[in-house]
């Protein structure tokens, strides 16, 4: 798998050599950020792709047993996700107004680390 590069704020980055693309555990762990933030609906080529996770906050005020449900849900999402062939070390937890979701997965050449948050 290959991604283009992107910077600190997510913003892609031009790329004008193949060998500027990112690829193996980083492109990986960029694809699952990515996929964390497509939310359902969003995408105009296929309206089902996409996380729930905006869906499941809305439905109701949220609890910490409700962060159960939420981290299976988002573990089982992201295990989906091309190249990731475990999910493990999930946490999910309220910071502030926001849900965040923190992992670790593995993928062939080691485990890279994601974490990524909504607004609530």
């Amino acid at each position: 798998m290959s991604v283009r590069p992107f910077d600190d704020r997510g913003d892609i980055l031009p790329v004008l050599r193949i060998g500027q693309l990112v690829t193996g555990k980083d492109a990986v762990v960029r694809e699952v950020e990515l996929k964390l933030g497509l939310l359902t609906g969003q995408w105009w080529e296929n309206a089902a792709v996409g996380c729930a996770i905006v869906d499941m906050i809305r439905e109701a005020r949220l609890t910490e047993q409700d962060l159960q449900t939420i981290s299976v849900y988002l573990s089982s999402y992201v295990q989906k996700i091309p190249g990731v062939q475990s999910v493990e070390n999930v946490a999910a937890g309220f910071v502030g107004r926001q849900i965040r979701f923190s992992c670790d997965i593995r993928v062939d050449g080691g485990v890279g680390s994601v974490s990524y948050d909504w607004e609530m």
